[in-house]
């Protein structure tokens, strides 16, 4: 069991850190509201905790899946 947590630990270091797509949001927040942790929803969703965390906090203030537009 270990060996499968330790792979998944050292492959999430490996990924940039991006948006989540519409349907990857909702994975994570239907994670979260069933009562997992951020970070069993990050190597759920196979992405950096600080992505998941900036996701769900965004949710959270506009209950909305979609990405805030971008400055420019």
């Amino acid at each position: 069991m270990l060996a499968n947590v330790y792979f998944v630990n050292s492959t999430l270091k490996s990924f940039a850190r991006m948006p989540l797509r519409a349907e990857d949001v909702a994975k994570v927040i239907a994670l979260i509201d069933d009562g997992r942790c951020l970070r069993y929803a990050a190597a759920a969703a196979r992405t950096p905790y600080s992505t998941v965390r900036d996701t769900v906090k965004r949710f959270r203030e506009t209950h909305s899946y979609c990405r805030k537009p971008g400055s420019g």
